[in-house]
């Protein structure tokens, strides 16, 4: 006996989805096929059916498809309308009372539809906090003058991440909210002085961790604002980013160390966000507005530390009120850290009296830190109370577009030795 109609159809539908397309081949409903241009790449399907009885059966079929494919690619994503052009009609099938259709999207367009969306929610994101930051600072739809200065990530400013994504999204993000962006660039900054034409400095640091199961980059925002009532800084929101739009992680991580400030600062010359390519020449410049008795270390490696000064050329280690001493001196410093590293750091110590400085007020010229002293000051831990810390430093880039050939690996080598012969310092 011959099933009745309804019931034939249901039978042959569900076969025409559970079974492999050979199975129902020359079926006069079947609209399961193979996908348009075979060979050309992989496919993302889906089918709907509906009964022939509804007006325009054919085109509703392919609608219900096409809504089931954007449905289950993109969910519930207010953006999912622009996934619509990518779908590519497929099989169109009529037969025992039942229109069916099938639609595809080609797996390369549709990853090139989630980057795209990736990219366009991220900068959607960093926009809003940047606005959010403009406008704790009052300068919000005000169009001021916005100088990005250094970018810290993984606990030391640049490096490849900061330069390739991190500094032109920020950049990007600034314009996006109104703001005109200065140079940015420290080779133009005087200490104590405010950039001329500037209205806000922004700063950046970014850090890795984890939301759940998900790596996520959070990126912290702050700002020192030109107001009425003098030079203010101000706190932006936290900007969680997936890593995988960040990029990997740098090889070395570091505790975060105190930035400087208005009136006590150690500034380094660098390229924009805070790198340096391997050689480059550079000037490292210690400041402060009032008298102060200071140490500063060059923290190299993950625990290694050297007293930079006071030296030969500099023995009391006084700072002057408004004075700024250039660390290297006239000729400043070769961007080389130790071999292995990525990353080089200073930390300036400083007391109003040299009594404040504890244990560390004996120690004079070019010196290796004792180890477990070392590791204190990288972690910016069991400094002496009373003692005001500021840092700064580099990661090394290696941008053949933009760096000079590196030097010989025996320069570096040689920083090793160097660093071996120096004597350890005098800590009473």
């Amino acid at each position: 006996m011959r099933p009745p109609a309804k019931l034939l159809a249901a039978v042959l539908l569900l076969g025409a989805v559970i079974l492999p397309t050979q199975a129902v081949a020359g079926s006069p409903w079947d609209c399961i096929g193979p996908p348009p241009s075979p060979g050309d790449g992989s496919w993302e399907p889906a089918f709907a059916s509906i009964s022939d009885q509804h007006p325009d059966a054919i085109e509703e079929a392919r609608v219900r498809a096409e809504r089931k494919l954007i449905e289950r690619l993109c969910g519930t994503h207010p953006d999912c309308a622009s996934l619509r052009p990518a779908v590519t009609p497929g099989e169109v099938g009529k037969g025992a009372g039942v229109v069916c259709a099938q639609v595809f999207v080609e797996t390369l367009l549709y990853n090139q539809w989630l980057a795209k969306r990736s990219t366009d929610e991220l900068r959607a994101k960093f926009r809003a906090a940047a606005e959010s930051l403009l406008h704790k600072t009052g300068f919000g739809g005000k169009s001021p003058r916005v100088l990005v200065d250094k970018i810290s990530d993984a606990g030391a400013a640049g490096g490849a991440r900061v330069e390739a994504v991190l500094l032109p999204k920020i950049r990007l993000a600034l314009q996006d909210a109104g703001a005109q962006l200065a140079l940015s660039t420290t080779r133009k900054r005087k200490h104590g002085r405010w950039p001329r034409g500037v209205d806000i400095i922004v700063s950046g640091q970014a850090i890795d961790t984890m939301e759940g199961r998900v790596s996520v980059v959070q990126v912290n925002w702050s700002a020192r604002a030109k107001t009425k009532r003098g030079v203010l800084g101000f706190m932006g929101e936290p900007l969680s980013v997936p890593a995988s739009l960040v990029g990997p992680p740098p090889k070395q991580s570091f505790s975060t160390l105190p930035a400087s400030t208005d009136d006590l600062s150690v500034l380094l010359d660098s390229r924009p966000g805070g790198s340096l390519c391997l050689g480059d020449r550079t000037q490292l410049r210690l400041h402060s507005a009032t008298r102060m008795h200071v140490r500063v270390f060059d923290l190299y490696g993950t625990d290694g530390a050297l007293l930079l000064y006071p030296n030969s050329s500099h023995r009391s280690g006084l700072v002057k009120a408004d004075e700024t001493i250039e660390l290297g001196g006239p000729e400043g410093f070769i961007a080389l850290p130790v071999p292995g590293s990525e990353a080089e750091r200073f930390l300036v110590l400083a007391a109003p009296s040299e009594e404040l400085l504890g244990p560390l007020a004996a120690v004079e010229g070019y010196c290796r830190v004792p180890h477990d002293l070392a590791l204190a000051l990288h972690r910016g831990e069991g400094l002496p109370p009373g003692v005001r810390a500021v840092s700064d430093g580099f990661r090394v880039v290696d941008d053949p577009t933009t760096c000079p050939p590196a030097p010989a690996p025996e320069e570096r080598a040689a920083i090793e030795k160097a660093l071996a012969s120096l004597p350890l310092c005098n800590i009473r």
